[in-house]
């Protein structure tokens, strides 16, 4: 599975590429809106990873952006415990969750065959 990441700083999408990576999932990390938007129309992602880090005016507008472009694509939104859950429906993991927690909610959502 491949999993496009995206985040503000390289130092927090290295440490979460990282995890999907050992897992045996492909990754492709963008900095910024801008890239990820650009790679998620051409990189062939299977599921998108958006970090808390973009700020969330910005991570709202981008997932809907994405979600108008291929709705097809699940995405799951890494929150803060006062962000509104219901605000990104494919799934949401809190920042605090492990290693295995995230695993898990990027399994879930993998497209089935």
């Amino acid at each position: 599975m491949n999993i496009l990441t995206i985040g503000y700083t390289a130092k927090c999408l290295a440490y979460t590429a990282s995890i999907v990576q050992d897992a045996g999932h492909g990754v492709m990390s963008a900095v910024g809106p801008r890239k990820a938007l650009d790679l998620f129309d051409t990189a062939g992602a299977d599921v998108v990873l958006l970090d808390r880090s973009v700020p969330e005016l910005s991570k709202v507008l981008l997932a809907k952006r994405m979600k108008q472009l291929k709705p097809e694509i699940p995405m799951i939104v890494v929150i803060g415990p006062d962000t509104e859950r219901k605000a990104f429906p494919d799934g949401c993991i809190f920042a605090s969750e492990d290693r295995k927690g995230l695993l898990k909610s990027v399994t879930e959502l993998q497209p089935k065959a």
